[in-house]
């Protein structure tokens, strides 16, 4: 197994930070102003910084649990996978899952995550 390049685990290890304090501002700071997301929790895309600052925030808010784990490994130069569990319980009921995440990356920012419909 390839490990993420040390800029990617850094970049990792603050978005994992960011989303266990719950801190939407900290995670999108830690996104391409032009990220594409594609996410088990969101039911469509979600597209731009600013509409994932938002996306966030409203999750954090309103979600009891909003959790995720995994184990990062090297895709590409440009890209990990990342392989875990998500969790989230709100309004509309609970969801514990198997997660695949594909992440890229552009100007040491997350350019996009695309969670695997397979998982």
């Amino acid at each position: 197994m390839l490990q993420p390049v040390d800029g990617q685990q850094r970049i990792l290890e603050e978005l994992r930070i960011a989303f266990q304090r719950r801190d939407a501002d900290q995670l999108a700071a830690l996104l391409h102003p032009e990220v594409v997301l594609h996410l088990y929790s969101a039911s469509e895309p979600i597209v731009g910084r600013e509409a994932a600052l938002e996306f966030y925030r409203e999750a954090f808010t309103t979600r009891a649990a909003f959790t995720a784990t995994g184990e990062a490994e090297q895709e590409g130069a440009d890209s990990l996978v990342l392989r875990g569990r998500v969790r989230w319980f709100g309004s509309g009921g609970g969801h514990d899952q198997p997660a695949t995440w594909h992440l890229t990356f552009r100007d040491g920012l997350v350019s996009s995550i695309e969670a695997d419909s397979e998982s």
